[in-house]
């Protein structure tokens, strides 16, 4: 579970920007308890286009994306830049990420920063029996551990710009990999998501079709049913956008094949009775809503069976706000039995009721006459 998130100098965000999934005590709502924390379920981030807010889910990305892979970069590998741009000061300064979270109701701290390409410095602590202990910190090329005897070693293995986690990770500390295994299972959809990624889920048996299925059916599209078939490309042709859109190719004896999905509607006579299924050609005869929706419906299923954490860049576009609210729902009611949570940008309003939501799930974003962004929460807001 994530309890909060930190960063420095990334992108827009210049100054220490905090998101945090901490309940207020006096909301209590959309809540569970793990370790000593009371956590939210949900988050909503609003603001303007070009305000920053997708920024926050970069930034989380972004650190993910360096534990997961720094132990795989090549020597010359240069970590990218993204500090802010528009003021001198911050070219000066360090990129800084810091996230709190909870593994099997053990409570974690994890940073580091980012230096001209290098890893400045990088912390881990824990709490095992309430108190915060550390197992190690990191000073440039200079580790000191704590009671931690996992990897021994791997210091000198380490590189200037591979994380320390991420190294004991593949020398088979059993602490960073469950941290990693923590981070594999955060999962982000944006814009350029691939939409049938829940094909994928369902081949690899982290999904059910049928419980796939019956969302689809419960969200009154017409689907009655889906089935895919392989298409050849032929070398050199043209791969067409609707497949490209799939996100699966294949290959075999030297054909290159791509998934096509097929929809099952009711078709029925002159007096509405029903006579049979037939086929519709899912990327070109279904709307955009519907894709929209299939396309997150995978990730979201997901999610809530591993008890983990999604990110959903503009959760309302293409969406119908009953949808909107029935997927918000869906982490706030009791079949979110392993509390996996959901934030995500929107700009839709509509679901600004203290129904759906307590103050402490609603986050602003804006930014300044001087390129700054600064996130912010509805309890910060008096009045």
């Amino acid at each position: 579970m994530l309890i909060d998130f930190n960063f420095y100098n990334f992108k827009s965000f210049a100054d220490e920007t905090e998101f945090s999934m901490i309940a207020d005590d006096k909301e209590a709502k959309n809540s569970f308890n793990a370790e000593k924390f009371k956590l939210l379920k949900t988050a909503a981030i609003y603001g303007p286009n070009a305000g920053g807010k997708s920024n926050v889910f970069k930034a989380f990305k972004f650190y993910i994306d360096l534990i997961l892979k720094s132990a795989k970069f090549e020597p010359t590998f240069e970590i990218p830049d993204e500090r802010f741009k528009l003021n001198k000061r911050f070219l000066n300064e360090p990129t800084i990420f810091e996230c709190r979270f909870i593994i099997d109701n053990v409570y974690y701290r994890y940073g580091f920063s980012i230096k001209e390409g290098i890893i400045e410095s990088e912390w881990l602590y824990y709490r095992p029996k309430g108190r915060e202990a550390r197992i190690f910190e990191r000073d440039g090329q200079k580790f000191t551990r704590g009671r931690f005897n996992e990897g021994k070693g791997v210091e000198e293995k380490t590189k200037e710009n591979t994380l320390f986690l991420s190294s004991l990770a593949q020398w088979n500390s059993q602490t960073a990999i469950k941290i990693m295994k923590f981070f594999q299972n955060v999962n982000f959809i944006s814009t350029d998501f691939p939409l049938l990624i829940a094909l994928d889920f369902i081949e690899k048996g982290i999904i059910n079709k049928e419980e796939f299925l019956n969302m689809l059916k419960n969200a009154d599209m017409g689907i009655s049913d889906f089935k895919t078939k392989k298409i050849e490309i032929k070398i050199g042709e043209e791969v067409p956008l609707s497949i490209n859109d799939m996100g699966i190719i294949s290959t075999k004896n030297k054909k290159i094949y791509s998934n096509k999905i097929i929809t099952y509607h009711p078709f029925f006579d002159e007096n509405n009775n029903f006579l049979e299924n037939i086929e519709f050609d899912f990327l070109k005869e279904e709307s955009e809503g519907t894709k929209k929706y299939f396309g997150i419906l995978g990730p979201i299923l997901a999610t809530l069976k591993n008890g983990s954490i999604l990110f959903i860049d503009e959760l309302d576009t293409r969406i119908h706000p009953l949808l909107l609210k029935t997927i918000i729902e869906l982490f706030h009611s009791e079949k979110n039995k392993k509390n996996a949570q959901l934030i995500f940008t929107t700009h839709n309003t509509l679901i600004l009721n203290s129904e759906l939501f307590s103050r402490d799930q609603i986050w602003f974003v804006s930014k300044d006459k001087y390129g700054k962004s600064e996130l912010y929460s509805l309890l910060e807001i008096k009045g």
